[in-house]
């Protein structure tokens, strides 16, 4: 796997798909980024499947989840909107890839305090 060097990860609840005022966010450097971290992003291969998923349509208000992973490859970014009602509905094991490593990501958070993330206005 390729080294890491940098991850942002955005979440929240979106009134429309555009308006990102109630949007965390979490940067870990990579000497912040957890063997638990790497662990998990190898495993899914999360390196391999950037894009957009799920669709901003079918929540209201929208759920909104954004990784970008800066590594020596260069960087993947992934968009997931409404992650939750895709991960009920569908059977799509990417959906659950990108949802582990957010689940882990947010678990790292809770550890780390309230600290380690902030409001993020665009």
């Amino acid at each position: 796997m390729s080294k890491l060097l940098k991850i942002k990860y955005q979440y929240g609840m979106l009134k429309t798909q555009n308006d990102h005022s109630d949007v965390k966010e979490i940067v870990l450097s990579e000497n912040q980024i957890t063997p638990e971290i790497m662990k998990c992003i190898e495993d899914n291969q999360l390196l391999q499947i950037s894009g957009i998923y799920g669709d901003p349509d079918v929540g209201d208000p929208i759920e909104y989840d954004r990784l970008s992973i800066e590594h020596e490859g260069g960087i993947t970014e992934i968009t997931f909107y409404n992650r939750g009602i895709s991960l009920f509905l569908g059977n799509n094991e990417t959906h659950r890839k990108i949802h582990r490593v957010c689940s882990v990501l947010k678990d790292h958070e809770r550890k780390m305090g309230t600290n380690s993330h902030k409001s993020h206005r665009r």
